[in-house]
């Protein structure tokens, strides 16, 4: 679910409006851990029907996606589902805006978005002219 920029939690919130029931899914002893993994199947199965059930195939996560104010994680998965559906032109404009968050990152960070764009690039035999391309 946070693939798609849905935690379990907010996803209660929002759907059900309960504040605070994390604790539901926590064990201090092991006398209540049944009633955790009780409390946090239930959601799941919740989850399921609330949530996942309105995606039927890729092209439904990548709508959703699109749909949605992304973050750094989310864009790469939005580029990757926008260039597996056969989306380049869409996906170069996503790897774009990735780019522009990421290079303002931390060293690591960056480094770590580098190591993805280069792996797209090459899975997806786009040049790195072809993603900067698409920022102007």
């Amino acid at each position: 679910m946070a693939s798609v920029g849905v935690s379990l939690s907010n996803l209660k919130h929002t759907e059900i409006g309960l504040v605070n029931f994390e604790n539901e899914w926590s064990t201090l002893r092991s006398d209540n851990a049944q009633d955790a993994v009780q409390a946090l199947s239930s959601d799941i199965l919740f989850a399921e029907e609330n949530f996942f059930n309105k995606f039927r195939g890729i092209n439904d996560v990548v709508e959703y996606l699109e749909r949605t104010r992304c973050d750094q994680f989310q864009l790469r998965q939005l580029a990757v589902g926008q260039a597996l559906t056969g989306r380049k032109e869409a996906a170069l404009m996503t790897l774009g805006e990735y780019f522009e968050i990421v290079k303002k990152e931390p060293p690591l960070v960056a480094d770590q978005a580098r190591l993805f764009i280069t792996s797209f690039s090459e899975y997806f035999d786009i040049e790195e002219e072809d993603w900067k391309h698409s920022l102007h």
